[in-house]
């Protein structure tokens, strides 16, 4: 586009695009990437010349001579390594560094000897900020194994015992969320939820997924 308005005599002249995008990027005045600007300017230009530009949508691939042409140049432009244009708009360059940083994040998570419990949760990081949790107190003590159950008290003598009440065994996060039979009736909804997809017991990154609300409401340290 910003080639074919470059070659525009002083007249009346329309400008075709198959790229809807480009047409709303020149509507959008939030837009200020370089070449949309470069067109801005090309067009005030003309216009000062008494140049009329018209910027009209056409559909791909439907016979449009110039535009198959376009398409044609465009397809032998990605072929050529004389690239003229070697500029990155601002967007794709916070996109890469952001890529970045996951990445290096992600690789940090992984290699990390702390926060074991809290991993098997949540092992993916991009994954973890795609998810919303309404983070309670019994929701992060689930998923850090960090919480008021027997177990963990009895590691610091605050209790006398680590077993759960239940006597099933010792009171664990893990105890809690699967096994403890005084949580039945409150395990229903979360096992219900994703027996209609996995099996129960479920991988803790299903539960930390997909049924946290749920999960709060059963999740009950004591």
């Amino acid at each position: 586009m910003f080639r074919k308005i470059n070659g525009l005599d002083k007249q009346r002249d329309g400008t075709n695009t198959d790229s809807r995008i480009t047409l709303d990027s020149l509507k959008n005045n939030k837009n200020l990437t370089h070449l949309i600007e470069e067109i801005r300017k090309k067009t005030i230009t003309l216009e000062k010349e008494n140049c009329k530009i018209e910027y009209t949508w056409i559909k791909a691939h439907a016979g449009h001579y110039v535009n198959e042409l376009a398409d044609k140049l465009a397809k032998e432009a990605t072929r050529n390594s004389d690239i003229c244009y070697n500029k990155f708009p601002e967007s794709e360059i916070e996109h890469q560094e952001r890529q970045k940083s996951m990445e290096k994040w992600q690789q940090q998570w992984d290699h990390a000897t702390e926060g074991l419990t809290t991993k098997e949760f949540f092992p993916n990081i991009k994954d973890r900020l795609k998810t919303k949790f309404n983070l309670t107190p019994s929701f992060t003590a689930m998923t850090t194994a960090h919480g008021k159950t027997r177990s963990y008290l009895h590691r610091f003598k605050i209790t006398e015992f680590p077993e759960c009440p239940c006597a099933n065994g010792n009171q664990t996060a893990d105890h809690l969320l699967y096994q403890c039979n005084k949580l039945n009736s409150d395990r229903e909804a979360p096992t219900g939820y994703i027996s209609t997809e996995d099996n129960w017991p479920a991988k803790k990154t299903r539960v930390g997924d997909q049924i946290s609300k749920t999960v709060y409401r059963f999740y009950k340290l004591n």
